[in-house]
């Protein structure tokens, strides 16, 4: 609801998306009509994820091999911030801490 609030050309979008809908009796599937607004959720969800801050740990008793080549040892452990993450310019261009739903 903030971004969409910061953001009003949004909601609009969001509006006439649900105004398209002609939901059939037992049809509880709506999701799949409604791509901008799971854009939005996806965008608010990269912007200020709910769990900001991750730690994991390896507990099987191989190790893991990250896509990276980065191996984590049995035992040890990681942190992740899904918020640095989704909001670098690396992956997501110069405008990461943008909202830009499209």
């Amino acid at each position: 609801m903030y971004l969409i609030l910061r953001n009003p050309s949004c909601l609009p979008r969001i509006i006439a998306e649900i105004d398209a809908i002609s939901i059939s009796t037992g049809n509880t599937d709506v999701a799949e009509h409604l791509p901008f607004l799971e854009a939005v959720i996806s965008e608010a969800l990269r912007l200020y994820p709910p769990v900001p801050l991750g730690q994991y740990e390896n507990v099987s008793p191989d190790p893991v091999v990250l896509p990276d080549a980065t191996i984590i040892k049995p035992g040890q452990i990681i942190m992740y911030s899904a918020l640095v993450n989704g909001r670098s310019p690396a992956l997501w261009s110069d405008d990461a801490d943008s909202f830009r739903p499209e």
